[in-house]
């Protein structure tokens, strides 16, 4: 039997105590830093979820701004882009030791939406139901689809 000498760092406590002082020295040195729920810099960084989907006549997109009002959304079409932004605002005051959860987000946000066809910008209307914004833009006549009869000669 061969004789091994022991080294302090070979003890296996030691090695995952360095393992953790390692990661930790890497997320605490992160360039990249994620702010935490409820908190005044995670306000800012919010965006609301959002569908879109295509008819036979028109691309609609539904997004989910529950507990907004309908003067703090804005929708905008410049070119073949779609923007939508607003700002939620909390209903009420709490003293922050007081959470014991904060899950929502509020500040304010920005979506800009590329649209994969042409729309007519003129017919395109929103409206917004139960914390739902729903956009439709009826596409325009050249980019729907046509139907044309073979005739036999």
């Amino acid at each position: 039997m061969a004789l091994v000498r022991w080294h302090r760092t070979a003890e296996p406590l030691r090695m995952l105590e360095g393992l953790q002082e390692e990661m930790n020295r890497l997320f605490n040195t992160s360039l990249i830093r994620f702010p935490e729920f409820g908190t005044a810099e995670g306000a800012a960084f919010w965006t609301p979820a959002l569908d879109m989907h295509e008819t036979k006549d028109d691309l609609v997109v539904q997004c989910e701004l529950p507990g907004m009002k309908q003067e703090d959304i804005s929708v905008t079409l410049r070119e073949n882009t779609l923007y939508i932004e607003g700002e939620r605002t909390k209903s009420t005051e709490v003293k922050e030791e007081s959470y014991f959860r904060a899950e929502r987000w509020y500040g304010k946000f920005h979506r800009a939406i590329e649209l994969p066809t042409l729309v007519d910008s003129d017919k395109v209307h929103a409206t917004y139901e139960s914390g739902v914004l729903k956009i439709t833009m009826p596409k325009r006549p050249e980019v729907k689809p046509k139907q044309i009869q073979v005739k036999v000669s």
